[in-house]
């Protein structure tokens, strides 16, 4: 049993900077003169907080060590030259309530003495006792024990169950990604990126490989069609996309999109820059290798989000591990379900996905834009124009180099614009307004254009292999002959 407390001070809601806390004093407390800033607003008295403190700090933290281990004081002590000299980690009960808590600094000193003074034992004067002055703390651990066997569970029933029109897929796919608002990463910056914004990503990086001398001439004609997004009907199955899904797979680097399609010696590469036109909504897997929950150490739901936090740092390892081509279709299935839910399912629906690079450390981020914001503006070009391309090899004294030419020729008279009619016949319906220009087959509203004057040719001469050696043993193990009564010795 708690001991009484016979205080009057009074803590108002004002005085609070932790927004769930504040708006509880807020909402349930009784208007009177603050202790602290001497205004009439509504208040907790500070037993109140204090009974708040300790049922964060019994859900939230840990006293830490007030001792070295066996392990940190032999460290001290065994060596006389040792530098290492043990000091007690954590933080101080008022710190963290000033910190993390957002109350006063001599709120938190009076919550400091009323809590240690109701756990105050005489028979334990040698052992710190809980909430004393001396003791220190730090945020205990959690575990993600619960959402690791969801997401085992998600793989199973995908892989042999149902992959569409699965309720069960869609609800764990909506605990996972819905609200993640609630989280940021390193230095506080957001989950959910803006393309356009001062700091945003404004272009992407996209590569091709070719062994065909024809092929890549082909496609530097038409860059915008064929470095681009791909049409349907040759869109292969990827990371974040089923087959015949065509999506847009750039990188925010040039040496990350060579990297990602992992050319042969001999081979050739063409890499085009693309301009994001419009503002995208993205979400960034990579930072959730840092994701932490925003709230209040005193909102009962803020230790379910830690939780969740740490699934998410370790989801995104998930996400990027590496695939061998064999394994594709079976490894990829979990990770096109993700992209087509955030793209179809979830509300409000994103535009792509910023996630980290298997086949490379280079700096930079993969990026996929999904279907609907995957589509390249056309070059303009004068109708009626021919373009060609060709090779050129050159043999000056300093040694021998290819260039690659592309020529646009406009019409030599411009073409004659046919008169469009003001009205078309229609057997049914009769006299029916005429179009005035073509309606395109896509609907989809334009998000890239490539620039067509800056496309970037690469011969492939090497590979850098990077390698790490795995211990390797073989041995032989003598087969024992069989043990025989005679063997057994009589004591």
């Amino acid at each position: 049993m708690y001991m009484e407390d016979t205080d009057d001070d009074k803590l108002c809601y004002k005085c609070v900077m932790d927004d769930y806390l504040s708006e509880e004093i807020r909402q349930n407390g009784v208007s009177c003169v603050c202790t602290y800033c001497k205004k009439k607003r509504r208040s907790y008295t500070i037993s109140q907080i204090a009974d708040r403190v300790e049922q964060a700090f019994e859900q939230h933290f840990e006293p830490t060590n007030d001792q070295p281990t066996e392990e940190e004081y032999y460290r001290q002590h065994s060596d006389p030259e040792s530098t290492y000299w043990w000091s007690r980690e954590g933080e101080t009960l008022p710190f963290l309530l000033e910190d993390m808590g957002g109350i006063p600094e001599k709120a938190a000193q009076d919550i400091q003495e009323i809590l240690q003074t109701r756990y105050y034992d005489h028979d334990t004067d040698f052992e710190e006792q809980r909430f004393s002055s001396e003791a220190l703390y730090e945020l205990n651990g959690v575990s993600d024990h619960l959402w690791q066997q969801d997401w085992e569970e998600f793989e199973r029933v995908i892989q042999s169950e149902s992959r569409f029109f699965s309720k069960k897929v869609y609800d764990y796919l909506s605990r996972i990604f819905n609200g993640l608002e609630k989280f940021t990463s390193y230095k506080s910056a957001p989950l959910i990126r803006k393309t356009g914004s001062p700091k945003g990503i404004k272009g992407l990086y996209r590569a091709r490989v070719f062994q065909d001398r024809d092929e890549m001439l082909s496609a530097i004609k038409n860059p915008d069609q064929q470095i681009g997004t791909p049409s349907s009907k040759f869109a292969r199955g990827g990371r974040m996309n089923a087959q015949g899904v065509a999506v847009f797979y750039g990188a925010t680097s040039q040496e990350l999109a060579l990297a990602e399609v992992r050319p042969p010696v001999g081979s050739k590469v063409v890499i085009g820059y693309f301009e994001i036109l419009r503002p995208l909504r993205l979400l960034d897997l990579t930072a959730l290798r840092n994701a932490r929950a925003e709230g209040s150490i005193f909102d009962p739901e803020y230790a379910p989000l830690r939780e969740k936090a740490l699934f998410l740092t370790h989801l995104v390892d998930r996400i990027a591990l590496p695939v061998m081509p064999a394994q594709e279709s079976k490894d990829y299935l979990s990770t096109q379900i993700i992209a087509d839910f955030l793209a179809e399912a979830h509300d409000p629906p994103y535009d792509g996905i910023i996630f980290s690079s298997t086949q490379s450390k280079k700096d930079g981020a993969n990026v996929v834009l999904f279907h609907r914001a995957s589509r390249v503006q056309p070059i303009e070009v004068i109708a009626g124009s021919t373009i060609t391309a060709h090779s050129s090899i050159y043999e000056p004294a300093e040694g021998e180099y290819e260039s690659y030419n592309v020529v646009v020729t406009p019409p030599f008279k411009p073409q004659k614009q046919e008169k469009v009619k003001d009205h078309i016949y229609h057997p049914r319906f009769g006299f029916l307004p005429s179009p005035r220009w073509p309606v395109s087959e896509d609907s989809r509203e334009i998000s890239l254009k490539i620039q067509e004057n800056n496309l970037q040719i690469f011969e492939i001469s090497s590979l850098e292999v990077i390698k790490k050696e795995i211990p390797f043993q073989r041995s032989i193990l003598k087969k024992e002959r069989p043990i025989k009564d005679s063997d057994i010795l009589d004591f």
